[in-house]
């Protein structure tokens, strides 16, 4: 029975039929007491997926918290390897910058040699530099440890 439609009730002795009028309410009782059952249960069924959604929410919080640690962390670590290579980039120009130094005292070195060797007599032999050309093979050889490990 829709809202709008009219309830006519059998007259009686002293007005409407009591028992009609009984009927309806018990009537409309039950169809109010089934729609709030429905209700009910929609309601329950809403509250189980709001929470459940909540809890997937709570989920995919600590989730995305959890991956903003370890973005930082890893921030940190790339932050800290840029770092470092510089550092290391820094200190590889450096004994790139000996090496050529010495490279160049080297050359020198043997220009001078051997200016040196044609002036002399040829029966004379040349004194070597021996102290000297020892220590600069060892700076170069360093040099050229520190290179090759920082290349590695």
């Amino acid at each position: 029975m829709s809202k709008n439609e009219m309830v006519a009730f059998g007259t009686g002795f002293r007005g409407y039929k009591k028992s009609d009028v009984n009927e309806y309410i018990e009537k409309i009782s039950r169809e109010r007491a089934e729609e709030q059952e429905k209700s009910k249960k929609a309601l329950a069924e809403a509250n189980d997926a709001l929470k459940k959604q909540s809890e997937e929410i709570s989920r995919m919080c600590a989730v995305i918290s959890e991956s903003d640690k370890l973005i930082a962390a890893q921030k940190e670590q790339i932050d800290a390897q840029k770092r470092e290579k510089e550092e290391l980039f820094s200190e590889f120009i450096k004994l790139k910058e000996e090496l050529l130094r010495i490279e160049e005292r080297v050359n020198c070195e043997a220009v001078t040699f051997e200016e040196e060797k044609k002036e002399r007599i040829p029966d004379e032999k040349p004194e070597p530099k021996k102290e000297e050309n020892t220590s600069l093979g060892m700076a170069i050889k360093t040099i050229k440890d520190k290179l090759a490990k920082l290349l590695k």
